[in-house]
């Protein structure tokens, strides 16, 4: 049994878990230290020619504390705000990578990586309310009007429901419902 657990452990901090910085999915030194130093402008360029990989990206910079930075990329388009309406197929194509890649890296967290579910939660609805506030070009959730929270309300449960469906250990979608209540509450 110890041998099971002592490889599931490894597994887990192959794919990522540091215990003393929370989970990262970019584990090397060097990758670490870019989401914590690089500019806008190569954070931008990064999430542009990797989208398949931007909502890790996103994480990383909310790991370490750089919301401004994710609220500057939303303005500069390179993460897209799930509840907008699509004008064209390109934009309909971005807003499916991404969020394909939010609820993937999200369960991935939560399965492998051991992270508690609300701190997941917490990281999904700050996403999608930064993205929305930086396509809309505001800086506080109390600009947003009620047809905007009822969509990130919308957002936040169907994110939830498809990582239920998938992980099925608890109701994420009860629980990123209540989380962006509260953070739109709170404004």
């Amino acid at each position: 049994m110890s041998d099971a657990l002592e490889r599931r452990d490894k597994d887990i901090e192959n794919r990522g878990f540091v215990p003393e910085r929370s989970y990262t999915f970019f584990p090397d030194v060097e990758e670490s230290e870019f989401f914590k130093t690089a500019s806008l402008e190569d954070l931008s360029e990064t999430c542009n020619q990797q989208p398949d990989m931007s909502a890790r990206f996103v994480h990383e910079l909310w790991r370490n504390k750089r919301l401004k930075e994710i609220l500057e990329l939303a303005k500069k388009g390179a993460i897209p705000d799930l509840t907008a309406k699509c004008p064209d197929l390109d934009s309909i194509q971005r807003v499916l990578i991404f969020g394909n890649d939010l609820i993937k890296s999200s369960a991935m967290m939560v399965h492998w990586g051991g992270v508690d579910p609300k701190e997941c939660g917490t990281f999904i609805c700050e996403t999608l309310a930064l993205a929305k506030m930086g396509t809309q070009e505001i800086t506080t959730l109390n600009q947003l009007g009620e047809e905007d929270k009822q969509e990130l309300k919308k957002a936040a449960a169907v994110i939830g429901e498809v990582m239920h469906n998938a992980i099925g250990t608890f109701k994420m979608n009860e629980l990123l419902s209540n989380i962006m209540s509260d953070k739109l509450t709170a404004g």
